[in-house]
């Protein structure tokens, strides 16, 4: 929308429509600049959320750590217990260990003794 004026001297033409288009540009700004910072802030909030996630798994990640006794067991297995049973304690020392039986005992009371 254009209004014009005329005059003696002169003709002068206002475009209306650019004028408020433009003080409606500026009456913006300071709204553009706040939704540019609660985006910022929705950002760093979705990132607080992933630390937060990230603690809480290392955190139960850590548990384990908190007893000495569950990092510094010594665990002892046989392949047959009828055969020999075994057990670790917390002098043992780490490592695997071979038992080659050369003899049987039996329960009764005579010389079985097996080679």
């Amino acid at each position: 929308m254009a209004v014009s004026s005329t005059s003696a001297s002169n003709t002068t033409s206002i475009d209306v429509a650019a004028i408020v288009e433009q003080l409606m540009k500026v009456e913006n700004k300071p709204l553009d600049a706040i939704a540019s910072k609660i985006s910022q802030q929705k950002l760093v909030i979705s990132d607080l959320g992933t630390i937060q996630s990230k603690v809480a798994t290392f955190q139960d990640a850590l548990k384990d750590f908190e007893n000495p006794i569950s990092y510094n067991t010594i665990n002892a297995s046989s392949s047959s217990n009828k055969v020999l049973t075994a057990a670790g304690s917390s002098g043992a020392l780490l490592g695997n260990y071979s038992v080659s039986v050369s003899a049987w005992l039996c329960k009764r009371k005579c010389n079985c003794l097996r080679r």
